[in-house]
Protein backbone atom coordinates (compact mmCIF):
# COMPACT_ATOMS: atom_id res chain seq x y z
CA UNK A 1 0.00 0.00 0.00
CA UNK A 2 2.79 2.40 0.90
CA UNK A 3 4.55 1.68 -2.40
CA UNK A 4 1.31 2.40 -4.25
CA UNK A 5 1.00 5.78 -2.50
CA UNK A 6 4.59 6.67 -3.38
CA UNK A 7 4.03 5.76 -7.04
CA UNK A 8 0.80 7.78 -7.08
CA UNK A 9 2.53 10.82 -5.52
CA UNK A 10 5.38 10.62 -8.04
CA UNK A 11 2.93 10.30 -10.93
CA UNK A 12 0.98 13.36 -9.80
CA UNK A 13 4.21 15.31 -9.35
CA UNK A 14 5.36 14.45 -12.87
CA UNK A 15 1.96 15.43 -14.31
CA UNK A 16 2.03 18.78 -12.49
CA UNK A 17 5.57 19.49 -13.66
CA UNK A 18 4.70 18.60 -17.27
CA UNK A 19 1.66 20.87 -17.30
CA UNK A 20 3.60 23.87 -15.98
CA UNK A 21 6.79 23.30 -17.95
CA UNK A 22 5.89 26.01 -20.46
CA UNK A 23 5.53 28.72 -17.78
CA UNK A 24 8.52 31.04 -17.47
CA UNK A 25 8.93 33.85 -14.97
CA UNK A 26 11.06 36.92 -14.30
CA UNK A 27 10.25 37.52 -10.67
CA UNK A 28 6.51 38.12 -10.47
CA UNK A 29 6.04 38.39 -14.27
CA UNK A 30 4.86 35.01 -15.57
CA UNK A 31 4.85 34.19 -19.29
CA UNK A 32 2.87 31.20 -20.55
CA UNK A 33 1.32 29.92 -23.78
CA UNK A 34 4.22 31.13 -25.93
CA UNK A 35 3.94 29.98 -29.52
CA UNK A 36 4.49 31.17 -33.07
CA UNK A 37 3.17 30.38 -36.52
CA UNK A 38 5.40 28.95 -39.22
CA UNK A 39 6.32 31.64 -41.75
CA UNK A 40 5.62 31.47 -45.46
CA UNK A 41 9.08 32.64 -46.50
CA UNK A 42 12.12 34.14 -44.84
CA UNK A 43 11.27 37.46 -46.51
CA UNK A 44 7.78 37.58 -44.94
CA UNK A 45 7.15 38.66 -41.31
CA UNK A 46 6.63 36.10 -38.58
CA UNK A 47 4.16 36.29 -35.73
CA UNK A 48 4.31 35.06 -32.14
CA UNK A 49 1.85 34.99 -29.26
CA UNK A 50 2.11 34.64 -25.49
CA UNK A 51 0.32 35.39 -22.25
CA UNK A 52 1.84 37.64 -19.57
CA UNK A 53 0.57 37.81 -15.99
CA UNK A 54 1.74 40.39 -13.46
CA UNK A 55 1.76 38.81 -10.00
CA UNK A 56 3.67 41.68 -8.39
CA UNK A 57 2.49 44.45 -6.08
CA UNK A 58 3.16 47.13 -8.72
CA UNK A 59 2.59 47.71 -12.42
CA UNK A 60 5.39 46.90 -14.85
CA UNK A 61 6.08 47.49 -18.53
CA UNK A 62 7.19 45.20 -21.32
CA UNK A 63 9.71 47.55 -22.92
CA UNK A 64 10.58 45.34 -25.87
CA UNK A 65 11.26 41.90 -27.24
CA UNK A 66 14.23 40.60 -29.22
CA UNK A 67 15.02 37.38 -31.02
CA UNK A 68 18.29 35.99 -32.35
CA UNK A 69 16.53 35.09 -35.62
CA UNK A 70 14.79 38.41 -36.38
CA UNK A 71 16.09 41.94 -36.91
CA UNK A 72 13.02 43.42 -35.22
CA UNK A 73 10.30 42.23 -32.87
CA UNK A 74 7.48 44.69 -32.26
CA UNK A 75 4.46 44.59 -30.01
CA UNK A 76 1.38 45.06 -32.22
CA UNK A 77 -2.29 45.58 -31.57
CA UNK A 78 -4.96 44.75 -34.14
CA UNK A 79 -8.33 46.39 -34.44
CA UNK A 80 -11.25 46.29 -36.85
CA UNK A 81 -12.63 49.61 -38.12
CA UNK A 82 -15.21 49.93 -40.90
CA UNK A 83 -14.51 46.37 -42.00
CA UNK A 84 -10.75 46.95 -42.25
CA UNK A 85 -8.24 45.29 -39.93
CA UNK A 86 -5.42 47.63 -38.91
CA UNK A 87 -2.27 47.02 -36.88
CA UNK A 88 -0.46 49.51 -34.71
CA UNK A 89 2.97 49.15 -33.14
CA UNK A 90 3.21 49.93 -29.41
CA UNK A 91 6.37 51.48 -27.90
CA UNK A 92 5.80 49.41 -24.71
CA UNK A 93 3.07 47.42 -23.00
CA UNK A 94 1.92 48.40 -19.51
CA UNK A 95 0.84 45.47 -17.34
CA UNK A 96 -1.17 46.40 -14.25
CA UNK A 97 -1.08 44.53 -10.92
CA UNK A 98 -2.86 41.19 -11.31
CA UNK A 99 -3.48 41.79 -15.01
CA UNK A 100 -3.16 38.99 -17.55
CA UNK A 101 -2.57 40.00 -21.15
CA UNK A 102 -3.25 37.37 -23.78
CA UNK A 103 -1.70 37.77 -27.20
CA UNK A 104 -3.71 35.78 -29.73
CA UNK A 105 -4.60 35.66 -33.44
CA UNK A 106 -6.71 38.64 -34.48
CA UNK A 107 -5.55 40.66 -31.48
CA UNK A 108 -2.33 41.68 -29.81
CA UNK A 109 0.77 39.85 -31.09
CA UNK A 110 4.52 40.06 -31.62
CA UNK A 111 5.50 40.88 -35.22
CA UNK A 112 8.93 39.61 -36.29
CA UNK A 113 10.53 41.30 -39.30
CA UNK A 114 13.85 40.76 -41.00
CA UNK A 115 13.83 37.02 -40.33
CA UNK A 116 17.29 35.46 -40.64
CA UNK A 117 15.66 32.12 -41.44
CA UNK A 118 12.07 30.94 -41.96
CA UNK A 119 10.06 29.86 -38.92
CA UNK A 120 9.67 26.10 -39.45
CA UNK A 121 6.91 24.06 -37.84
CA UNK A 122 8.26 21.95 -34.98
CA UNK A 123 11.23 24.24 -34.24
CA UNK A 124 11.62 26.72 -31.38
CA UNK A 125 11.61 30.51 -31.61
CA UNK A 126 13.89 32.16 -29.00
CA UNK A 127 12.43 35.37 -27.56
CA UNK A 128 13.90 37.68 -24.92
CA UNK A 129 11.37 39.89 -23.14
CA UNK A 130 12.66 43.04 -21.43
CA UNK A 131 10.55 44.30 -18.51
CA UNK A 132 11.18 47.69 -16.90
CA UNK A 133 11.18 46.33 -13.35
CA UNK A 134 11.29 42.53 -13.63
CA UNK A 135 14.25 42.53 -16.07
CA UNK A 136 14.92 40.04 -18.84
CA UNK A 137 13.14 36.78 -19.47
CA UNK A 138 13.97 34.29 -22.21
CA UNK A 139 11.32 31.95 -23.58
CA UNK A 140 11.36 29.47 -26.44
CA UNK A 141 8.10 29.58 -28.35
CA UNK A 142 6.99 26.39 -30.08
CA UNK A 143 6.51 27.01 -33.81
CA UNK A 144 3.19 25.55 -34.93
CA UNK A 145 1.66 25.23 -38.40
CA UNK A 146 1.00 28.30 -40.54
CA UNK A 147 -2.76 27.91 -39.91
CA UNK A 148 -2.56 27.19 -36.16
CA UNK A 149 -4.95 29.04 -33.87
CA UNK A 150 -2.94 28.13 -30.77
CA UNK A 151 -1.47 25.15 -28.98
CA UNK A 152 -3.72 22.11 -28.75
CA UNK A 153 -5.95 22.09 -25.70
CA UNK A 154 -6.02 25.87 -25.38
Amino acid sequence: MRLLLIILALTIGVAVNASTASAQSAGPMVVTKHWARASILQSRPGVAYLTIRNNSASADQLLGVTSSIANNVRIHTSSMSNGVMTMRSLPYLRIEVGQEIMMQPGGMHLMLTGLRKPLREGAQLPLVLEFKTAGRLQVNAQILSITAKGPKGE
